[in-house]
């Protein structure tokens, strides 16, 4: 499921949900392709965004935490993240290559 936010009919900002597949882990809901344009950045919209993905979350029967990934060098994400209830609870080094470059990824959790 993928939920949008608007400025009139622009789009610019997103963020996605699926619930974890598998009988031992469908108790978990993860969050991927957050993202807000750049010069909306910094209104509320990533927050608002995050509320959405959390009030669906606590929805789905049966689905009792919500994890995410984010880069760990993006302290505005993160600091999103830790305002919305999620805690780190371990670090992927080299998780992701961009252009030759590596970087780790930080792990989120929140308990509903």
């Amino acid at each position: 499921m993928i939920f949008g936010a608007f400025a009139g009919e622009q789009l610019v900002g997103c963020v996605g949900i699926f619930q974890v597949e598998g009988r031992k882990s469908k108790h978990m809901l993860q969050i991927w392709g957050m993202y807000v344009k750049k010069a909306y950045q910094g209104r509320g919209i990533g927050k608002e965004l995050v509320f959405k993905a959390l009030q669906q979350a606590r929805i789905i029967p049966g689905v009792e935490q919500v994890g995410l990934s984010v880069e760990a060098g993006n302290a505005s994400a993160r600091g999103l993240y830790e305002a919305c209830g999620f805690k780190v609870w371990g670090r992927e080094p080299r998780a992701l290559l961009v252009e030759g470059k590596f970087y780790d990824e930080d792990h989120m959790v929140k308990i509903l």
